[in-house]
């Protein structure tokens, strides 16, 4: 037998003196997280595309400001930030109404920030997958009388769901 196996074996055990449980604990909590924002940053996205794609001048213009100061903010600091500011902010509007103060999770935060973050990413790849759809299948939609959302559902998603993909991969 090696030596030190059983005092690896015995760190890795799910009981205490064990880390095993907090590993597990951790690695649930990453994927929660990761999943979490994944989805909301992809609905931040979707919206966030169609907004610029589609929206009026101050619309586009305020998701351009979204994604450039997000994508130009480092997570980090925007957790920072957002965490510890924003539990400050909510706690002292709370306050103001005559309401307790309240325990913002960890887990729910990490969604929250990584989510805006992917949301402002997956803006931009939504963007340009759009944008890369050939419009004359655009064109034979409207000619078909397929409405705006129609056309979204039937024509534009199936055609730029193979461009974001592999930069949505990426976020």
């Amino acid at each position: 037998m090696w030596p030190g196996l059983e005092t690896s074996v015995k760190l890795l055990s799910l009981q205490p003196p064990g880390w095993g449980g907090n590993l597990l604990r951790g690695a649930l909590a990453s994927l929660q997280i990761a999943g979490g924002a994944f989805a909301l940053g992809l609905l931040i996205g979707t919206f966030g595309a169609i907004g610029k794609l589609n929206g009026g001048p101050v619309t586009r213009d305020l998701l351009a400001v979204y994604t450039v100061v997000v994508r130009a903010v480092p997570e980090l600091i925007l957790i920072l930030i957002l965490y510890y500011a924003g539990t400050d902010l909510l706690n002292q509007l709370l306050r103001a109404m005559g309401q307790r103060p309240v325990e913002i999770s960890g887990v729910i935060a990490g969604i929250a920030v990584l989510g805006v973050v992917q949301g402002a990413y997956a803006t931009e790849v939504l963007r340009g997958a759009i944008q890369s759809v050939p419009r004359g299948q655009l064109e034979a939609a409207r000619a078909y009388g397929m409405g705006p959302v129609t056309t979204f559902r039937r024509v534009t998603f199936p055609a730029m769901l193979p461009l974001a993909l592999p930069g949505l991969s990426n976020l």
